[in-house]
This record gives C-alpha cells, structure tokens and sequence, in this order.
C-alpha cells in the first residue's frame, strides 16, 4: 500500500484528469508510476549502453583520419555547380567511402 501526500492544487488537476479519463484517482496514478518507471529504465539502459560504447569520435577527426578533406572540398564542389538556383530541395547527396588500411 502506497500514501501520497500532495498538494492541494495537484490533487485537482489528477482529479480533473481521473475523470476526464473515466478512472479512478488512485488508477491514474498507478498508470503515471507505472509509465514513469519504464520510461526512466528506458532512460537508464541507454545511458548505460553510451557509456559501454566503443570511443566516440567527431566527423571532423573521421576526416582527418581517411584523409578525406580533399575529396569533401572536390564534391562539395561538383555539388555546388550541379545544384540549379532556387533549388531549394535537399536531393543531393555527399557519399564518402573509405577502403580499409
């Protein structure tokens, strides 16, 4: 058995929202635990996971690294000279691969 002591002002709105929903005070707030509760598991596995991730690492180092910065400058160009004025649409696309060392 759980007791909630809350404010004035708080129970209204719960009881409000109770009857809108056709519930019970007590239900409604079960369901708002109950909710609660899995969302902050859900919260607590990913930041567990983020944690446990390889090494983050920027765009900008990936760059440097497969030494790609020539390449990027060469197709942002070719972009920019294909691209029509006034287009406006995001159709264009900048793909980058890098064979393994």
């Amino acid at each position: 058995m759980l007791e909630i002591d809350m404010k004035p002002e708080l129970e209204e709105i719960l009881d409000l929202y109770a009857k809108k929903d056709g519930l019970s005070k007590a239900e409604l707030a079960r369901r708002a635990i109950a909710e609660y509760l899995e969302d902050r598991e859900g919260y607590d596995l990913a930041v567990e996971a983020s944690e446990d991730s390889a090494p983050h690492i920027s765009l900008e180092e990936l760059i440097r690294k497969y030494g790609l910065e020539d390449q990027l400058q060469q197709e942002g160009r070719e972009a920019t000279r294909q691209a029509q004025p006034g287009d406006t649409t995001a159709d264009h696309e900048l793909r980058i691969s890098a064979g393994s060392s």
